[in-house]
């Protein structure tokens, strides 16, 4: 008869079994948040997420200080929040060449509020995507 084998795991096992885990977590929140962010957009074009890693809304163009994008991402008429309702759109030349006034857009980035530039219009937003948000 046999006896029964003992398993042990070790510091390293573990740190990587948490690492793994950890890692499938954090995919899977990644996903529900593409998920939800879409779904947001889906529902109001005018929408943003609560610590504005993405806003949906309207692409306006201005020619003044050289010419730069905002985007509105508050229906207009709607009490504006801490930001004004919209954003001063910091885009690569090739992000603001696609660009296109009054289009809606799904934009992912970050809010810059230490930011200095010439156009005083409104609260930096460093874009890292940019997608067209089709409507039904």
């Amino acid at each position: 008869m046999s006896t029964p084998r003992v398993v042990r795991a070790d510091a390293r096992d573990m740190a990587c079994f948490l690492s793994a885990l950890l890692l499938v977590a954090l995919m899977a929140i990644s996903f529900a948040s593409l998920t939800s962010r879409a779904e947001a957009a889906r529902h109001s074009p005018y929408t943003h997420a609560p610590d504005y890693s993405w806003v949906a809304g309207r692409i306006e163009r201005s020619e003044l200080e050289g010419g730069f994008w905002t985007i509105r991402y508050q229906k207009p008429g709607e009490k504006a929040d801490a930001y004004g309702g919209h954003f001063v759109l910091h885009v690569t030349p090739a992000q603001g060449a696609a660009l296109h006034a009054e289009a809606m857009v799904l934009v992912t980035g970050h809010v810059e509020r230490n930011a200095v530039d010439i156009q005083m219009a409104g609260t930096a937003y460093r874009v890292r995507k940019i997608e067209p948000l089709n409507r039904p």
